[in-house]
């Protein structure tokens, strides 16, 4: 019964509703033959035949009927501007581009402007893509939303051409859609516009402004016209001085006139230069391209060839041959540096004479004369550089013993030598300023001196030694290791000793008609002593030695012809000479 009651007031309610409330309307995409959708194209019709009177009054029919239902069915009025949408937008834009838009008095602005606004939203309506099918029923001259499209760009592009400015270009791009067929063509005669008035300005901001505006990646026409008339506003501007030319490159490190640029401040930076080599030496390392880049290197040269000469050290000179290898005086400077390195490596142990001047002759023999002196602790049988003391016991055949300290400088030459018995000798060596060193004095236990006069070849070899007592030494040289060492008494014409030396050690002595001849193990140790006079053997001393694990003896025994031991020796060796040794 209650469903019953429903349904007839439903029915009641239905056939009380006026008749045109009851219309449905189809989308005209779904429908192009509906009613609502055929007195759309009439409006569309008159606007292909240009009949705009007629077709204004049949839109502002459609309004009114929109009103009219949107005032009684506010829901059917929305039905029907959706099945009609977008197409009372697209009948309004192109309303607004006829001739007689300006005519109408609807409370709206008709115009170009803003029939594109309406163009641009039908445009992305989804019901776009059925306008021109919906138009295409038009017989005469049917009608596309793309000619509308650009038939009201072409409006607004004819507009900002009258008004010709870049601010109404500007604007024109800022509307127009992104697939615009004349958005190039638009951009194109803003940049031409803009170019020209920045050429007119001769202003170096406005410049900027353009290049930002149009860039090269958007293959701007004048983009390198403008660049260099920028460069060339801002090179006229600039202060033509070393730091007005460094503030240019700075800021335009690409100009086309760098190189001019560049060029000039070569110039006002070399003609700035204090007359130092310091000054030259940067200029040097900024400008590698200068063409005073020859200039200012010789002058650098010259500055420091002026220091070192100052100096005259052969620190100064091998810093100068170090830092200026190429400089047109550097054989002069090589040769300089010798010659103080020989003045002064008097004041350097043989070890710690730099390698530039081991190749000199002079020094050559001057460090080999203190590696073979007869003073060196090679010839006491020391072989390890580290050692700086040596303690000896010997013990003779009858059970006396004696005690022996020797100490050597940093050179590897005897400084002092104690005995338990006898007491101290000392040495001492001097050196002759640029050719090489000599014993200079030997100072007996009993506090008496004799001092030592050398004479030096022109290559810095020793070959005579005078001494205070008037003995003398000779020395001679057959080769690069061999010494001949003769001792003469005082006043005597022949020696009363020759003694031949090979890289430092005793190889053969000569005294009185006797001659002695030594031999030696592969550990540079002698193992044999021969005597004779003429052909007559006089002894043979032959000698056995216990080593540690460094290879350094520590016991030597001397033996006679028929094996006996005349003579053993115990050593020490230390590191590090100790001021209380005792006896």
């Amino acid at each position: 019964m209650r469903k019953t009651l429903i349904l007839l007031l439903a029915l009641a309610f239905v056939t009380i509703l006026p008749a045109e409330a009851q219309e449905t309307y189809v989308h005209f995409s779904n429908d192009m033959g509906s009613k609502h959708a055929k007195r759309m194209l009439k409006i569309f019709e008159s606007i292909s035949e240009e009949k705009w009177e007629n077709a204004q009054k049949k839109i502002e029919e459609l309004d009114e009927k929109i009103e009219k239902l949107k005032a009684k069915y506010p829901e059917e009025a929305d039905d029907l501007k959706e099945a009609l949408r977008p197409l009372p937008d697209l009948a309004r834009a192109m309303m607004d581009i006829s001739p007689i838009a300006q005519s109408i008095q609807d409370g709206n602005k008709h115009n170009a402007g803003t029939a594109y606004e309406f163009l641009k939203r039908v445009e992305k309506d989804k019901y776009a893509r059925y306008i021109d099918k919906f138009l295409e029923q038009i017989e005469n001259s049917p009608l596309t939303l793309g000619d509308a499209i650009d038939k009201t760009e072409g409006i607004l592009h004819n507009e900002v051409k009258k008004q010709n400015t870049v601010a109404a270009y500007e604007r024109l791009l800022n509307q127009l859609r992104k697939n615009s067929k004349i958005r190039k063509r638009v951009n194109d005669e803003c940049e031409q516009l803009t170019f020209e008035e920045v050429i007119k300005a001769s202003n170096i901001g406005r410049c900027k402004e353009y290049l930002e505006r149009f860039p090269m990646s958007v293959n701007s026409k004048h983009y390198k016209r403008v660049t260099e008339f920028r460069d060339s506003l801002a090179y006229d501007m600039m202060p033509q001085t070393e730091a007005g030319m460094r503030e240019y490159l700075r800021d335009y490190p690409d100009s086309y006139i760098a190189d001019k640029a560049k060029a000039n401040l070569y110039e006002y930076a070399f003609k700035n230069l204090a007359h130092t080599e310091k000054a030259y030496k940067t200029y040097v390392m900024e400008f590698p391209d200068s063409p005073r880049l020859e200039e200012a290197r010789d002058s650098m040269f010259s500055c420091a060839w002026q220091n070192a000469e100052g100096e005259g050290t052969y620190k100064a000179y091998d810093t100068f041959c170090r830092a200026y290898p190429k400089a047109k005086m550097i054989e002069e400077a090589k040769e300089k540096r010798i010659i103080a390195g020989r003045k002064e490596f008097a004041r350097l142990s043989a070890k710690n004479v730099p390698e530039e001047l081991r190749k000199d002759s002079i020094i050559v023999n001057f460090i080999r004369s203190k590696e073979y002196s007869i003073y060196s602790r090679r010839m006491y049988g020391v072989r390890s550089e580290h050692v700086d003391t040596l303690i000896e016991n010997i013990t003779g055949s009858k059970g006396e013993s004696v005690r022996k300290i020797y100490t050597f400088d940093e050179d590897g030459l005897i400084a002092c030598e104690r005995h338990s018995q006898k007491g101290y000798t000392y040495y001492e060596f001097g050196m002759e300023e640029g050719l090489g060193f000599y014993l200079a004095q030997i100072t007996q236990p009993s506090g008496k001196a004799v001092t030592y006069t050398p004479k030096f070849s022109a290559n810095g070899q020793l070959t005579e030694l005078q001494a205070s007592d008037g003995s003398r030494e000779t020395y001679q040289y057959p080769n690069d290791s061999t010494t001949i060492r003769s001792t003469y008494a005082k006043a005597a014409r022949t020696p009363s000793q020759t003694e031949r030396y090979v890289c430092g050690r005793l190889m053969e002595t000569n005294k009185g008609g006797v001659r002695t001849v030594y031999e030696y193990n592969d550990k540079g140790d002698a193992i044999r002593k021969v005597s004779n006079s003429g052909s007559k053997v006089l002894g043979l001393t032959t000698f056995e030695y216990t080593y540690d694990e460094n290879g350094c003896w520590t016991e030597c025994r001397q033996k006679a012809v028929d094996g006996s031991i005349q003579e053993r020796r115990n050593r020490t060796y230390i590191t590090t000479i100790k001021s209380s040794l005792e006896m």
